[in-house]
């Protein structure tokens, strides 16, 4: 029986963001996947392991992808040392179940354990580039954009790039010791973040470095109906109420500390004397270092409500994925976006852990604030036009001739 928001009317009263509407709903739980062992490296041939895989999980909460394989061993002795470390696994999925494969996820094998007795063996696997966040080293930039910063230790350790957007702020200093260039690139974008408001995702899955601004999609899944568990945590970003801004402001060509102190007095009576020190980099004056400390100070208090749920498996949800989650039970109704997912396999159940959170990347903090400003600055105009329409000019003795 067809609900009213499957109809025309009904889907344009649902609380959809501004450009968004509904498509047909998407299938799943006829999937079926199969695995390989890629061991070209060694020039090898490509061994099917797809009969003997008993258990699989991966997912994504930073910039890798990670994920177990368990299976028997084969009953072949040659065939049980056939794994080192090193080679590659493949996994590909059927969505539909009919004979149409699309690859899933390509991952290295990176601790292989082979337990004998039991005939079992695990491997441990690991997406992207290993020796990019293994390697350290100290690293300087001085005025330099992250979309710069990027290319040069792409370049300085022969590392492809992919997807990367531009930037536009200027980093005055930045300096890492004893740190990987992952760290380094991870480090800059977020200067990037921080200053334009921004959000990015940064990713070497594939092989390649990709960097992505997250943008709102035209599509997106709405989730409720098959949630089988739920919690909600709610918690605030970080509690401060005293924020200590330290900067340098140049003066008659010296170079001096400035030290600033900004507190939430309300704050600090509900919750106590709380301080957070930061270093604003760069010479700005006592005002711009004030203000950033109003800006600390107003992230601090901001809600950070995540959600974890668990839900039937769909191979291709990943982290940064806007979907919609709709739960009655816990008046839900409202976009999230995914920050981290775990795909489950075993035979006869597929079912992925998934934690999103309320918080919008795409909103551009400035541009609001912005925005804001001059909606506020017109409607001052609007009250004085008004109040000056209000009273009109009088000619000189009007008040004795009338």
């Amino acid at each position: 029986m067809a609900t009213y928001q499957d109809t025309t009317r009904g889907r344009r009263r649902l609380d959809l963001p501004e450009g968004q509407r509904l498509i047909d709903a998407t299938h799943f739980g006829r999937e079926r996947f199969r695995f390989a062992l890629l061991r070209g490296q060694r020039k090898l041939p490509t061994l099917n392991i797809d009969p003997y895989v008993e258990r699989c999980n991966w997912g994504r909460s930073s910039g890798v992808t990670t994920g177990e394989l368990n299976f028997r061993r084969p009953l072949t002795g040659q065939q049980a040392g056939a794994i080192v470390r090193g080679d590659r696994v493949r996994c590909e999925v059927d969505i539909y179940s009919n004979g149409t494969w699309r690859p899933l996820w390509y991952m290295t094998v990176n601790t292989p354990n082979h337990d004998v007795t039991a005939g079992e063996i695990s491997l441990a696997l690991k997406s992207g580039l290993k020796n990019f966040q293994a390697s350290k080293r100290a690293f300087r930039f001085r005025k330099k954009t992250a979309n710069q910063i990027t290319r040069n230790l792409c370049k300085r350790f022969h590392i492809k790039i992919g997807r990367l957007p531009k930037s536009k702020y200027k980093i005055p200093k930045l300096t890492k010791k004893n740190t990987s260039p992952y760290a380094m690139i991870v480090a800059a974008w977020k200067e990037e973040r921080e200053h334009s408001g921004r959000r990015f995702d940064i990713d070497i899955s594939r092989g390649v470095l990709d960097v992505t601004e997250l943008r709102e999609p035209r599509y997106m899944l709405v989730m409720g109906k098959m949630i089988a568990e739920l919690t909600i945590e709610m918690a605030l970003a970080q509690m401060v109420s005293t924020v200590i801004v330290t900067t340098h402001q140049k003066r008659s060509g010296k170079s001096k500390r400035i030290r600033v102190k900004v507190t939430d007095r309300k704050r600090r009576e509900r919750y106590g004397y709380i301080v957070k020190k930061v270093n604003l980099k760069g010479r700005h004056s006592r005002k711009a270092a004030r203000r950033y400390g109003k800006e600390q100070l107003a992230r601090a208090l901001t809600k950070r409500d995540d959600i974890t749920f668990t839900h039937f498996g769909i191979p291709f949800l990943r982290r940064g994925d806007a979907i919609r989650l709709q739960v009655p039970e816990a008046d839900l109704n409202q976009l999230c976006f995914v920050k981290s997912v775990r795909h489950d396999l075993s035979p006869g159940n597929y079912q992925m852990e998934v934690t999103v959170g309320f918080t919008d990347p795409w909103k551009d903090v400035k541009k609001e604030r912005a925005k804001k400003k001059r909606e506020l600055a017109a409607a001052r105009r609007r009250r004085k036009m008004r109040s000056q329409s209000a009273s009109h000019a009088k000619p000189k003795k009007a008040s004795w001739r009338s």
